[in-house]
């Protein structure tokens, strides 16, 4: 395969055919580079004839590894015209989950994002995703759904799945303006419990009930 597709690549990407997140996301080299992450621990980095060889039945999308960063764009689609294009770069993803960005005016990705999704939807929500190649974006995923990350566009000041209810359900047709380089940081909290003691030894075997002591 990719003596046939991918001669000059040092690295190809597979991914689900069907997924979400990071799920099913691979980069394939040689064995070489194969062991070489091992011994630095990087991981999803596998061996091209190991990885066939251990599940050769499994459809996969196969590409050639582009440029970072990545870029994805909100957009919602109306009697099949895009009433409004978000991009945003994706900085920062840690297990398919993006911890931080920016919303981005980029005129050249909402044209091309306007261009897709006017071929393909009639109504909702459809986020598209793209990287480079030599300048130049190169479209990567399709997500016909309301996806996570989209709460970036919400910081921005839209709100996509209000938008969808008020153009299917009532007259309104506000098209909102994002408020440009909103920047979003996530960062994981901690929560305590504080549990009787005499509670938790009678609730072992069946799951103990918390009560909450401080959230800090």
């Amino acid at each position: 395969m990719k003596a046939d597709h991918f001669p000059n690549e040092k690295h190809i990407i597979v991914k689900e055919v069907e997924g979400y997140g990071a799920t099913g996301f691979a980069l394939l080299t040689d064995r070489e580079e194969f062991l070489q992450a091992i011994r630095k621990q990087q991981t999803r980095i596998y061996d091209i004839e190991d990885y066939v060889e251990a599940a050769p039945e499994r459809r996969r999308l196969v590409m050639k590894q582009l440029e970072k960063p990545e870029y994805s764009v909100d957009t919602f689609v109306h009697n099949g015209q895009m009433v409004i294009a978000v991009p945003r770069n994706r900085s920062g993803v840690s297990s398919g989950l993006v911890i931080e960005g920016s919303v981005v005016k980029q005129e050249e990705l909402i044209a091309i994002s306007k261009e897709i999704v006017e071929l393909f939807v009639d109504d909702g929500f459809i986020n598209l995703q793209f990287m480079k190649e030599d300048g130049q974006f190169k479209l990567t995923d399709v997500n016909p759904r309301f996806c996570g990350s989209q709460i970036m566009s919400l910081g921005a000041g839209v709100n996509f799945p209000e938008l969808f209810l008020k153009y299917t359900l009532t007259d309104s047709r506000p098209i909102p303006e994002p408020i440009w380089n909103t920047r979003m940081y996530r960062y994981r909290d901690s929560y305590f419990y504080h549990e009787p003691s005499e509670k938790a030894n009678a609730d072992i075997n069946k799951g103990a009930e918390v009560f909450p002591l401080k959230n800090m």
